[in-house]
């Protein structure tokens, strides 16, 4: 072999284990089968609460039941003797 071949086999060499290194470096591998699945997990808890929120602010005011119970109404005023005062008692 002459003198070039080999500076050329070892230029090689060292640009392939400098490609390995930076590609290691770049792309460290698949992530943990853990993290992944918590990821899934809180993903799909998001999805069903944005979807259950969604749901509740998306309703009609007419399909809400009553929001307070009915007022009861107020009974007639009464004077001291028992009786419902009359209209020609209210000017007195």
């Amino acid at each position: 072999m002459s003198r070039t071949n080999t500076a050329e086999l070892d230029l090689t060499g060292r640009l392939r284990d400098a490609r390995r290194e930076l590609t290691g470096r770049l792309d460290p591998g698949p992530a943990p089968d853990r993290l992944r699945r918590r990821l899934l997990w809180v993903g799909l808890f998001v999805t069903a609460a944005g979807a259950a929120i969604w749901a509740m602010l998306s309703r009609r005011p007419a399909e809400l039941g009553p929001l307070s119970a009915p007022a009861t109404p107020v009974p007639a005023a009464s004077t001291t003797n028992g009786r419902a005062p009359s209209p020609s008692d209210a000017g007195h």
